[in-house]
């Protein structure tokens, strides 16, 4: 996803992404371009309409993952932490990052969501935090964790 009214590249990062899992990956890809005029709306249907083509409900045995890629501008919202996404630095249109959040997980498939903008460790907050956070995990829920010469800090430290 990117805007129509862009001017940070997001266009360009959009196409790159594209082309890697495309053509490395051999994933099925949508692009999507944000409208200035109503922008909320019409993303967050895109958002719905792509979800039910690929979501995978009633055929749990078949398991799918859909990345959701931004490249813009993300900027934290004065009233509480939860931030947003715009076309341009001088933009009045933006959408409240949460409800996008929102209609990405709801589906029942494996979700990738990659925010290429600035504040973008704010949408992983939802709204009232008074602090950051930030993680970095050497493994996911219900994975286990290699130890001694190959654990994660082992590696991340060049050990």
């Amino acid at each position: 996803m990117y805007w129509e009214n862009d001017d940070v590249g997001g266009q360009d990062d959009s196409n790159k992404i594209a082309e890697l899992l495309e053509e490395q990956f051999a994933f099925s890809v949508e692009k999507f371009k944000i409208p200035v005029r109503s922008a909320k709306v019409k993303t967050r249907a895109a958002i719905m309409i792509f979800i039910s083509e690929y979501d995978e409900e009633d055929d749990p045995g078949n398991k799918s993952l859909l990345i959701f890629h931004f490249a813009g501008h993300g900027q934290l919202q004065t009233s509480g932490h939860v931030s947003s996404i715009c076309g341009s630095r001088r933009s009045t249109v933006t959408i409240p990052w949460l409800p996008l959040r929102s209609a990405m997980l709801d589906c029942s498939v494996d979700i990738l969501i990659m925010l290429d903008c600035c504040q973008a460790a704010a949408g992983i907050r939802l709204g009232g935090e008074e602090r950051t956070v930030e993680v970095i995990g050497a493994g996911g829920e219900h994975e286990i964790a290699w130890g001694w010469d190959d654990s994660f800090t082992n590696f991340d430290l060049g050990s």
